[in-house]
């Protein structure tokens, strides 16, 4: 992204059935009122626990559960992929 920014390059298989979730930063630091993170940890374990529901439906718990965690003050960025 920036001229100066280095990135490592790695590689996974994807198999049927596997969950692809891609988000921003923004959606990981969305902060409650005591100031504790949303987090990596919040998003995974919503997607953990409602991985069988269509893709659409998915997407809108994760930032519906977000925003009633705290408050958005960033871009929010969340994208999902399902292998078949």
């Amino acid at each position: 992204m920036f001229q100066s920014s280095n990135y490592d390059l790695e590689a996974a298989q994807l198999n049927p059935g596997d969950l692809v979730v891609l988000f921003t930063d923004g959606l990981a630091d969305i902060r409650n009122e005591h100031q504790q993170f949303f987090g990596v940890e919040g998003v995974s374990a919503i997607v953990r626990d409602n991985r069988t529901l269509p893709l659409r439906e998915l997407a809108g718990i994760v930032i519906d559960r977000a925003l009633e965690f705290g408050a958005d003050n960033d871009d929010i960025t969340l994208c999902m992929m399902k292998v078949t």
